[in-house]
C-alpha cells in the first residue's frame, strides 16, 4: 500500500479523537450524514460507471484497484465507526477504532 494511502487512513483517527474530546452526540452528528452521503456516492458510482472512472482518476493514489467493483474502504470505515460508537461504551469503542485504524495501516 502506498504511503499516501497510509497517511489517508490515519485521517480516520479524527473520529476517536473527536469522541474522546467531546461526546457521543457530536461524533454521531458528523457520522450519520457522512455515512449516508458515502452510501449515496457508492450507489451513484455503481449506477454510473463514468462517475466511478472519474473518481478513480482523481483518487488513484489512495484508492485500491479492487475497490472499482466493491465498496470503498472509506465507506466500511465510516459505517463501522458509526456502528461501533452506537453499540459500545465509549472506552471500548475508542479502543476498537484505534485497533481498526492502526491495524489497517
Amino acid at each position: 500500500m502506498g504511503k499516501l494511502r497510509k497517511i489517508y487512513r490515519l485521517l480516520g483517527l479524527v473520529f476517536p479523537f473527536i469522541y474522546i474530546a467531546s461526546d457521543e452526540n457530536l461524533v454521531l452528528t458528523i457520522l450519520f450524514p457522512l455515512s449516508f452521503l458515502l452510501l449515496v456516492i457508492e450507489l451513484l458510482r455503481f449506477k454510473f460507471p463514468q462517475l466511478s472512472q472519474k473518481y478513480f482518476q482523481i483518487f488513484s493514489l489512495i484508492a485500491k484497484k479492487r475497490e472499482e467493483k466493491t465498496l470503498l474502504g472509506t465507506t466500511y470505515l465510516v459505517w463501522g465507526t458509526l456502528i461501533t460508537i452506537l453499540f459500545f461504551e465509549k472506552e471500548i469503542a475508542v479502543l476498537a477504532l484505534l485497533f481498526l485504524i492502526f491495524g489497517d495501516i
